[in-house]
């Protein structure tokens, strides 16, 4: 049976996550709506979203041309200072009370004769779904939540909101509004044990693997973007991309500076740095204008992550799952796990060159540019792609496995 699936979108992460999926319902002849949540990120010039509008059954939808009240756009706006947001959110929250948004959404979802609700992690109030999550409830429609990014912590307070939150002694009630999901979908099995701690209810949980990284996805996904090229390159040099974390995340700052301000300085490696995608993990201004000034240091905001990992030799990273974007690519991963607290998914696989120092780290650096690169069992890889990309059952058709549960039917 052919399906119409809605599936919400907020940013640049879920969009990472979730356009496989949609991409392997497309190729099962179901119709795909996405709706654009956020007014400023609506998806144009998107590689991800102008791929899948290649097909016919994909189409694309702007917050503010769906539910077609007045001032929508404002009302979904997320980059207002205090004072307009409080308005915001209060106004929704009264066209909601009135029924009139509720209203909309559902008429919009009836018409387009909606099978199936697909968010992105969290909250049903979050990231700006509310009412259409609101609506699908009301109609029956079955709402399921998909990953927006990969958790690599094995741990639950893995920053600083976390702590705050955990820190109340009602722990097991922070996801306690999950409920309203038909279905919760982690990509590893730690991951759903860490949340349904935290009080996601375990009936509506499912471990699926990990659209982004699944084989068939992420070579696609490379052949979506040009090939990067810096800014200069010098001979002889150790080509590092080094990936910014979440600052909040028990990370030492100053070290992580210091260790960016070696790496730039030094003359044979040729140095990347990538902000994180979700904006909290930048370089300090003075620091970002002084790379202006060196050959070898070029920061890179905008630039995809698949292709600085191309491009590079060796990959830096401690905070981010897209350390295993540099495992798919066969590329050199560095941890230096001195520069934070938190204990992740690569240490416990022992699946990458872990560093204890700044000293350290430049030194595997210097044998890497004499052709002695240190070499990862292979079995840890295999542990880690078996956790995390095929959620604890390699091997598995994980493209599949997300079809047959928006489908509604059994997973092979």
């Amino acid at each position: 049976m052919t399906l119409n699936v809605a599936v919400f979108l907020y940013s640049f992460n879920d969009i990472d996550h979730i356009a496989p999926v949609a991409w392997a319902l497309l190729n099962k002849g179901h119709r795909v709506r996405a709706i654009m949540l956020d007014p400023e990120r609506d998806g144009t010039n998107d590689p991800r979203i102008a791929f899948l509008e290649r097909n016919a059954l994909f189409s694309r939808h702007p917050v503010a041309s769906v539910l077609d009240i007045p001032w929508t756009a404002w009302l979904f706006k997320q980059t207002a200072g205090e004072t307009q947001g409080k308005m915001r959110r209060g106004l929704r929250k009264l066209l909601r009370m009135t029924g009139l948004s509720i209203s909309r959404a559902c008429a919009v979802l009836v018409e387009w004769q909606t099978d199936v609700c697909v968010f992105e992690w969290g909250s049903t109030g979050g990231h700006n779904r509310k009412e259409f999550h609101m609506a699908a409830r009301q109609l029956g429609i079955r709402t399921i939540c998909l990953p927006h990014g990969m958790n690599i912590y094995i741990h639950a307070d893995a920053n600083q909101a976390m702590q705050s939150a955990m820190s109340t002694g009602q722990a097991d009630k922070i996801r306690s509004d999950y409920v309203e999901y038909d279905a919760y979908v982690f990509q590893s099995e730690f991951h759903r044990d860490l949340e349904v701690a935290l009080g996601v209810p375990t009936g509506i949980t499912r471990v699926m693997g990990s659209a982004r990284y699944c084989p068939e996805w992420a070579d696609t996904l490379r052949g979506l973007y040009p090939a990067f090229a810096p800014a200069s390159a010098g001979p002889n040099t150790v080509k590092v991309v080094f990936m910014l974390p979440h600052w909040t995340y028990n990370v030492d700052r100053d070290a992580t500076l210091a260790l960016i301000e070696a790496l730039a300085r030094d003359s044979f490696v040729h140095l990347i740095v990538k902000d994180h995608t979700r904006g909290t993990g930048g370089l300090p201004n003075d620091m970002r204008a002084s790379f202006k000034n060196l050959m070898g240091a070029e920061t890179a905001a905008d630039e995809p992550s698949v292709t600085l990992i191309a491009w590079s030799d060796v990959v830096i990273c401690f905070g981010s799952s897209i350390a295993l974007e540099a495992h798919l690519q066969r590329k050199i991963l560095i941890n230096p796990t001195y520069l934070h607290t938190n204990k992740t998914i690569f240490e416990e696989t022992r699946s990458s060159i872990e560093t204890l120092s700044q000293d350290h780290t430049l030194n595997i650096l210097s044998e890497i540019r004499d052709g002695n690169a240190p070499s990862l069992p292979e079995d840890a890889i295999d542990d880690l792609h078996s956790a995390m990309i095929y959620g604890g059952r390699a091997p598995f058709d994980v493209l599949n496995g997300y079809c047959a549960l928006i489908e509604n039917r059994e997973v092979a």
